[in-house]
């Protein structure tokens, strides 16, 4: 245990949580909407990554009970919930997402050589960055009923892969057209995450892959 511990705090853990992320978000999630797997199986993938983040930042005492209250809140609403929408369980997702996303920013952009691993990290808190959006598109539908409006193609989805769709598509100015906020607070949020999610590609990752080719700038 002490050992898988170590790996999990160490750069060389990044890629098996990106892993983690990408198969959960882009491959069981929607097989499992389509109905190959199991309904809840993108939920029990979701429990995994909340407690591989336990295991990441287990040496920030403060930030590792903090990370273990709220994912023991989350994992808890989302039982007691059976599965269905909870306005507390995306509370708790969203700061969960929050705290890991800073240690992972902290690991990424502090002074030092950059890595492959680093590169890696700087992708993951991408994704991170599109499921908080998510999360917060969740919380204000939830609270506000009809805040998106979705086509003929989303009929029978669950919400939470209709909206990381649109939370992506938005992230990465795609736009479809196909999903659109319907009222004034989603089309800030909408906004506010192109906004974010162009300066992270133009500014922090660009800045990542120069510094590979000129070690200098990562000092």
């Amino acid at each position: 245990m002490a050992r898988l511990i170590e790996y999990l705090q160490s750069e060389r853990a990044t890629p098996a949580l990106l892993a983690v992320v990408v198969v959960g978000l882009f491959v069981i999630s929607p097989l499992a909407d389509m109905g190959y797997l199991h309904s809840r199986l993108p939920e029990y993938v979701f429990w995994v990554f909340l407690v591989l983040g336990v295991f990441i930042i287990t040496h920030h005492p403060v930030l590792r009970w903090t990370n273990l209250l709220l994912a023991v809140g989350a994992v808890l609403t989302s039982i007691t919930k059976g599965g269905h929408h909870s306005l507390l369980e995306s509370v708790f997702t969203v700061l969960y997402v929050v705290l890991l996303t800073l240690v992972y920013w902290q690991r990424v952009f502090s002074p030092g050589r950059v890595s492959f691993h680093r590169i890696v990290g700087a992708i993951t808190i991408y994704l991170f960055i599109g499921v908080m959006w998510a999360e917060l598109y969740k919380m204000v539908e939830l609270a506000i009923p009809g805040s998106f409006r979705f086509g003929p193609n989303f009929q029978g989805g669950r919400l939470e892969s209709n909206l990381i769709y649109f939370s992506f598509v938005t992230l990465t100015t795609v736009g479809y057209g196909d999903a659109t906020p319907c009222q004034p607070l989603t089309h800030s949020l909408a906004v506010l995450e192109a906004l974010v999610g162009q300066v992270y590609l133009t500014v922090l990752i660009g800045r990542l892959v120069a510094s590979l080719q000129s070690p200098a700038l990562a000092e």
